[in-house]
């Protein structure tokens, strides 16, 4: 993973970061946790639903919006 990372000019990049971005996308499309679980090869949702979070930046771009309103 380094490797593709190093030619992306991405730092810190680790293949576990993909796994989560790729849950966040599918449930910011309103995918159902139940469909996500089934990808990311989980047995326990609540487990699906720590992949749900949305990383830090797009939650301060949220927040953002509203304070500026």
């Amino acid at each position: 993973m380094s490797e593709y990372a190093y030619q992306a000019k991405i730092a810190d990049l680790h293949s576990h970061d993909l796994r989560h971005r790729f849950a966040y996308r599918l449930k910011e499309t309103e995918i159902p946790t139940e469909v996500i679980a089934r990808q990311l090869g989980h047995e326990r949702l609540d487990t699906t639903m720590l992949y749900g979070k949305p990383p830090a930046a797009d939650e301060q771009r949220e927040v953002e919006k509203v304070a500026w309103k």
